[in-house]
Parts: C-alpha cells; sequence; structure tokens
C-alpha cells in the first residue's frame, strides 16, 4: 500500500476529532438521556395487547445487526485495522455474544 494512502484517512474512524465533535456529540448525548428520563413517568402505563410486537421488534434488530455487520465488514476491507480484526473474526465464526479473551477465541 502506498505510503499517500497511509498519510490520508480514507475512513472517517481514521481521522482525529475536533473539539467541537466531541462537543456535539457530548450535547447529543446529554439530550438522549433527557429524553430518556422524559419517558420514565410512562413507564408504568399499560397499553393495549398488541401481538405482532415482538415479530416487528426481531425484525428491526435483524435489520439493525446485518446492517452494522455490513458496515463493520466494509470497513475492515478499506481499513484493516486490527479492532476491526477482532470483530470480523468473531463474527465470522457466528459466537454467541461470549468471547473468552481479546483475540475473538469464542466460548461454547
Amino acid at each position: 500500500m502506498p505510503d499517500s494512502l497511509q498519510e490520508s484517512p480514507i475512513l472517517l474512524s481514521a481521522l482525529r476529532s475536533q473539539p467541537g465533535h466531541r462537543r456535539t456529540a457530548l450535547v447529543v448525548s446529554f439530550l438522549l438521556l433527557a429524553a430518556f428520563l422524559g419517558t420514565l413517568p410512562f413507564a408504568q402505563i399499560a397499553w393495549a395487547p398488541f401481538p405482532a410486537l415482538v415479530l416487528i421488534q426481531q425484525t428491526l434488530l435483524l435489520v439493525n445487526d446485518l446492517v452494522t455487520a455490513a458496515l463493520l465488514f466494509g470497513q475492515y476491507s478499506i481499513g484493516r485495522t486490527p479492532a476491526l480484526n477482532i470483530l470480523e473474526r468473531r463474527a465470522g465464526r457466528g459466537c454467541s455474544g461470549r468471547c473468552d479473551d481479546l483475540v475473538g477465541n469464542c466460548g461454547p
């Protein structure tokens, strides 16, 4: 790989964050926390039964996992960083979400 390609990062994750970016992330985090705390009083309200809720929830979780996996594999194929290599090996083995060590060895 040419040195000029390694010196100028292609991926957004390879760039250094600016103080403004960190402040924006902190503000968004606090807004999400405030929204969560604002919904807590409604936690005890019972809704009408909706049998398809679990099906819809599982479908959304599957789509979310597939998009995340595609993004991680795409980023690894471009960047080839060791941290993404661990994630790629773990996802490639179809682990059940539990790893014994940081090199991607999955438990039974």
